[in-house]
């Protein structure tokens, strides 16, 4: 199990463009994926979970990955999530 941490600088938090892409980018490992924030452990890989999960500005987020391909898995969440940035 590996995991990172990155705060969110998107004004309007993860919403629907950067959660899509971030769940594609997800669905792309065999590893499972989740993103925890306060008491909230979503799967990364469910854009329901993720847009759910209402994760807003300056919000700290933990990206928890566990399998196979977790090194890869975990470096291309956080390469997404750095890349939204306020419009």
């Amino acid at each position: 199990m590996v995991s990172g941490n990155i705060t969110i600088v998107e004004k309007n938090g993860l919403h629907m463009r950067p959660a899509k892409k971030l769940c594609q980018t997800a669905g792309n490992y065999r590893c499972k994926i989740h993103l925890v924030t306060g008491k909230t452990n979503v799967n990364a890989k469910s854009l329901l979970n993720v847009l759910g999960a209402g994760i807003k500005e300056k919000a700290s987020v933990q990206i928890v990955c566990e399998g196979e391909d977790e090194v890869e898995a975990l470096a291309a969440v956080i390469n997404i999530l750095s890349e939204v940035k306020e419009n």
